[in-house]
């Protein structure tokens, strides 16, 4: 009996010292200001290592109302290992073979955040042993190893509840440690939310906008009136950046729209750019894949900007320039059962 009890691991709440009621302090300090704390947590730690030779830190829980004490212990591996919140499970095998390798001396520890705005959870390792073989593991499963967490720190934040903590017993495998991660862990995995369709998410189809850069005064009223309208556009002045290929932006900007709204004009007939966007497109129009929307801002020949336009019927602004009018029949045309 003496012989199994020898083998047990170190408990984190063997570390703990003392607990001291915030009452308590404020009353012999004769104030309920709460910096008081720790200044009379400060001095404490310090007298610990003076009186004793025993070095104490501290935390404070606002939750019991206590200053809580604990012992500090130095190791020759220390290590702080992120855990993917969302895709912990893959993460078990590491946690199994980070437990084997620690001594009977040391502390394996899974602390996990299940606040949902801050869903955390962190492998804490204190060792004398195996400490190279421990550095190569965390590398070869291409984990995080952060230096400004360790038990300490933990310790301090579970006064304010934010870790739930499982000491991992030194003899437990790979499925009992998979036990207590689905125990310690409260939101479901990423893979299974997605499973149910969650992140399933849905968008307003897309309306290219197609026009010469000498119509830009026109195009853009008409287009402030086509955003009010709730119309999604896509329009290069606001979806291409300063350094980026135009031509391969716009082939982007064809191919992820639903529609196209075409600004036709004696312009466009000269703009190179603007009639090969409306040549790309019009074989998704052919093949019944996309929705067009023609408008003639002028007297232009649509014959000339492109053989077989004039089949199509198109919006005629020159003859009638009322620009809510226009809108209201794009969005009638585009997303007919929106209206």
């Amino acid at each position: 009996m003496r012989k199994e009890m020898k083998s047990l691991r170190m408990q984190l709440q063997d570390l703990i010292v003392l607990k001291i009621d915030f009452e308590y302090v404020y009353k012999i300090n004769g104030t309920n200001n709460p910096k008081i704390l720790y200044f009379y947590a400060i001095n404490l730690c310090d007298n610990y290592k003076l009186q004793f030779d025993i070095e104490i830190d501290y935390g404070i829980c606002y939750t019991l109302e206590k200053i809580i004490f604990f012992r500090r212990i130095h190791m020759k591996g220390n290590f702080c290992v992120e855990i993917p919140y969302g895709t912990r499970m893959q993460y078990a095998s590491f946690i199994s073979e980070m437990n084997a390798l620690t001594d009977a001396d040391g502390m394996v520890i899974l602390a996990v955040n299940n606040n949902p705005y801050m869903l955390a959870s962190y492998l804490l390792v204190e060792s004398n042993t195996n400490v190279e073989k421990m550095v190569a593991l965390i590398k070869k499963y291409e984990l995080r190893s952060r230096q400004d967490k360790g038990i300490t720190e933990i310790i301090r934040e579970m006064g304010n509840r934010m870790w739930n903590t499982i000491m991992i017993p030194q003899r437990a495998g790979l499925e009992e440690i998979q036990m207590y991660m689905q125990v310690y862990y409260e939101v479901a995995e990423r893979d299974a939310l997605e499973e149910k369709d969650y992140f399933h998410e849905f968008w307003k189809a897309k309306s290219f906008i197609s026009y010469s850069h000498k119509d830009m005064e026109i195009v853009m009223d008409i287009y402030q009136k086509i955003q009010i309208s709730g119309m999604n556009c896509w329009l290069d002045l606001y979806n291409i950046d300063v350094g980026e290929p135009i031509v391969k932006k716009m082939m982007e900007g064809l191919k992820e729209c639903d529609y196209g709204i075409f600004f036709l004009s004696k312009h466009y007939k000269d703009s190179v750019m603007a009639k090969g966007e409306l040549h790309n497109f019009l074989a998704d129009v052919f093949r019944n894949k996309k929705k067009w929307y023609l408008v003639k801002l002028d007297d232009v020949d649509v014959e000339e900007i492109l053989p077989g336009l004039s089949n199509y019927k198109y919006y005629d602004f020159s003859e009638n320039s009322d620009i809510e009018k226009l809108v209201m029949d794009m969005v009638r045309v585009l997303e007919g059962d929106r209206i």
